[in-house]
């Protein structure tokens, strides 16, 4: 991986050069896969290797393009081609760019789980945010009862027993491993329970809102509804899922009937359960109001938060 790309600093073919850079990306994908990824599973990896691919060919063609019309691919002959041809510096620059900047990129590719999620909730428990799918009955307790009773029996580590109740709270509420470390230290720094604000902050996102009150049958989908400008509140659409509501908040449908459908739809669908006390729904009107800052025994999940600050903790001073 690293001697890939130090031969391709030596060469002055830009055919060349590529090649022997892709031997070190390529190195980034197989580690990727053998150790695994713990924020978006193999279901991210593919579309990390998917950018990669597309990336490379973009590269090949402006190379191939440039020899074409050059009849060179001596790097050197590339010193002022966007006076030349500008559009094709640019392309060729974007892609470049891309692919030595694979790796954080990737970052960002897999920074929301889009993996199993039934795979999740056999292993962390009932994640209403993440899917309403529940597990076969049957099937789950023939199949793994034996590797579960194993489970329980060995004595879980102070980190995994922390590590475990941060990832309930970051697949349910399906945040990225940053934005919740960020949500932990702006709690962190407010006054009351650093665990108590935590799970505030987190139940009073929008997506989080919809999704209590039924116009969403799961925070994905209700993130969805948002970013597809399908949510008004107080009169005014809002495209940001994180958005924090607050008390007084008047969250509507969008005046068009695709956007009342799409919520009326999860309406009918969405399990029967005690809407929290600080929601109210009016289903006919497709509106929904926000009472008050959600109290903590309303709260969605069932979390050990004081664990997950623990673990944040733990992580800010190694």
């Amino acid at each position: 991986m690293i001697l890939g790309n130090l031969i391709a600093i030596t060469q002055t073919s830009m055919k060349r050069m590529l090649a022997y850079s892709s031997i070190g990306q390529i190195g980034y994908v197989i580690i990727g896969i053998i150790v695994g990824d713990s924020n978006g599973g193999y279901a991210s990896m593919i579309t990390y290797m998917l950018f990669y691919i597309s990336m490379n060919i973009g590269t090949f063609a402006c190379i191939v393009l440039f020899g074409l019309r050059t009849g060179t691919d001596n790097i050197r002959d590339y010193a002022g081609l966007y006076t030349k041809d500008p559009f094709l510096a640019l392309s060729l620059a974007l892609c470049l760019l891309s692919l030595g900047g694979l790796p954080p990129l990737a970052g960002v590719f897999m920074s929301r789980y889009r993996g199993p999620r039934l795979k999740k909730i056999r292993r962390l428990g009932a994640l209403p945010g993440l899917t309403s799918k529940q597990l076969p009955v049957g099937s789950e307790q023939s199949r793994s009862s034996e590797k579960r009773e194993k489970r329980e029996k060995r004595e879980k580590s102070y980190y995994s027993i922390r590590l475990e109740e941060k990832q309930k709270l970051r697949f349910h509420y399906g945040l990225p491993e940053r934005q919740l470390l960020k949500y932990v230290r702006i709690a962190g720094k407010a006054k009351g329970s650093t665990g108590q604000v935590l799970l505030q902050l987190l139940e009073m996102r929008l997506d989080n809102i919809l999704f209590r009150l039924g116009m969403a049958v799961t925070i994905p989908q209700a993130r969805q509804l948002v970013n597809h400008r399908h949510v008004l509140v107080n009169g005014r659409i809002v495209n940001i899922p994180s958005y924090r509501c607050k008390p007084e908040d008047i969250i509507t449908a969008k005046d068009e009937q695709k956007s009342r459908t799409l919520i009326q739809n999860s309406l009918q669908s969405a399990p029967r359960e005690k809407l929290p006390t600080h929601l109210t729904l009016d289903p006919s009107q497709y509106k929904g109001l926000v009472n008050q800052i959600i109290d903590s025994q309303w709260v969605g999940l069932k979390i050990k938060e004081l664990l997950v600050v623990e673990y944040y903790s733990r992580q800010t001073k190694t």
